[in-house]
Order: structure tokens, then C-alpha cells, then sequence
């Protein structure tokens, strides 16, 4: 009962990307000259989170620094992505769990505790680097009309008391690559799953745990 108890104690969610923001100039590589074309590919991100026990349009607010949350709890999540660059470009992303262990309990957590899943019927395409392809085109200015749905579930039978005080970073690792000469022809049964030129995951600079903050902040 008491290991029950503890366990109940919150710890903290802390968001890797929020609002908008320039999130990286992802155009050409060394292995994806041959279809990239000449232009800026620069994509921002905004995520929201669904306030709990209410499923209406309105219920959705950016999601903040910090949330408290316990182990069972499930966080409904949203991701657009903007298109803030000058070329017509096709995105992607995937979202990535980091945990920082309280102290001594490093070997003790493990990141698969916290589930993420996407739902059915979005017009999103998963694809074999575990990423999420938005399957229209992207123009300058333009957001995904659709925005990425995912559901972040906390695994309370997988999560003991080495968690209490851990923090959670969810990761958006998006990638976007130029559209022109990069095209899939939908009536000869293609997808969005043709588009190739996808930065690989090796030259991806993911973004440092959030840090704590200063005593008195």
C-alpha cells in the first residue's frame, strides 16, 4: 500500500517544443542533392494539449512548460507544423521520449513505460524510420490543415517508485524536404511514402532535456 501511495505522487512532463518556433532549416544533405532543389525549407512547430475529461474543439490550449501527471494518466497531445520557408515542401515527424531518472535510479526507468500512439484515419502516414508524413503538400505560409494526434499514456503497471521525481522531455523531431521534382503520382497507386530526400536520423540534432529551474525562478 505504501509503494501505491508513493506512487501516486506527481511527476513532471516537460515539453520539448511549445508554441511556435523556428525549429531547424531541414533542406539538403549530401545523400539527397539528387532531389532537392534550390530554395529554404524551414518549418516551426506549435503542440497543444486536450484538457482532461473533455472532448470538444474548444478544450484545446497550448501545452504548457510543465504538467503534472501520475502514473495511468493518459495526455492527449497535437502537433501542426508551419511551413515558414519559401519553397513548397512535404514534412514529417516523430515524437521521441527522454527521461531523466532522479538520482541513483538511473538504470532503473525505462523510456518504453510511456506509451505513444497515434490514432486511425488521419492524414498522416507512418514510415519505416518511425516517422509521421503529412500527406499533402506543404506551401510557404501554409500549416497542416491536419494536425499530428497522439495519445502519451503513463504505464502505471510498469512504473515503480523509481519514478517518483523523474521528468519526461517529449521530443518532436521534425524533418520537412523540398516538393518540386519530389512528387508521388497517386493514381498509379503511390503515396507519400514515395517522397524521398528525407534528412537521416543520424544528422538529426536532437534538442537538450528541459532544465531545471533556477532555485527561486
Amino acid at each position: 500500500m505504501k509503494k501505491k501511495i508513493a506512487l501516486i505522487a506527481a511527476v513532471a512532463l516537460l515539453l520539448g517544443v511549445a508554441g511556435y518556433g523556428t525549429w531547424a532549416a531541414l533542406n539538403a544533405t549530401a545523400t539527397a542533392k539528387n532531389v532537392i532543389t534550390m530554395g529554404t525549407v524551414e518549418i516551426g512547430l506549435r503542440d497543444e494539449i486536450q484538457k482532461a475529461g473533455v472532448d470538444v474543439e474548444e478544450a484545446w490550449e497550448k501545452f504548457p512548460d510543465t504538467l503534472d501527471i501520475k502514473p495511468d494518466d493518459e495526455v492527449v497531445k497535437r502537433v501542426f507544423i508551419k511551413n515558414l520557408g519559401d519553397s513548397d515542401c512535404y514534412v514529417r515527424l516523430k515524437l521521441r521520449m527522454q527521461i531523466t531518472p532522479p538520482e541513483g535510479k538511473e538504470d532503473q526507468v525505462d523510456p518504453d513505460d510511456v506509451k505513444i500512439t497515434f490514432p486511425e484515419g488521419q492524414d498522416w502516414t507512418l514510415d519505416e524510420d518511425g516517422y509521421m508524413r503529412y500527406n499533402k503538400i506543404l506551401t510557404p505560409g501554409s500549416e497542416t490543415a491536419e494536425p499530428l494526434l497522439c495519445n502519451i499514456f503513463f504505464d502505471g503497471k510498469q512504473m515503480s517508485n523509481e519514478y517518483l521525481g523523474a521528468k519526461f522531455d517529449v521530443l518532436n523531431i521534425a524533418q520537412a524536404v523540398q516538393s518540386k521534382n519530389n512528387t508521388y503520382d497517386v493514381n498509379n497507386g503511390e503515396t507519400v511514402l514515395e517522397v524521398q530526400g528525407w534528412p537521416d536520423d543520424s544528422t538529426v540534432v536532437e534538442p537538450e532535456p528541459t532544465p531545471e529551474p533556477e532555485p527561486g525562478v
